[in-house]
């Protein structure tokens, strides 16, 4: 069995957390597609850090990020 690529472990991550992310982005925005701008602006952001995110909690870290986008 090979490892998966950074890009393969990344995929994964975002089919697997992705719902979720969107349904809390929805109920932060209050806007469906405000929702759908906080969760690609988060998930942009941690695929540029996804090599120091992968082995921790990088579902909290996309949250954060889109909380602070949200207020910002």
């Amino acid at each position: 069995m090979t490892e998966r690529t950074g890009d393969e472990d990344f995929d994964a991550f975002v089919a697997a957390v992705s719902g979720r992310l969107l349904h809390a982005a929805d109920l932060l925005a209050g806007d469906r597609a405000r929702g759908e701008d906080l969760v690609q602006h988060g998930l942009a952001v941690a695929y540029s850090r996804w090599s120091t995110l992968r082995g921790g909690h990088p579902e909290a870290y996309v949250r954060k990020v889109m909380l602070h986008r949200y207020l910002d």
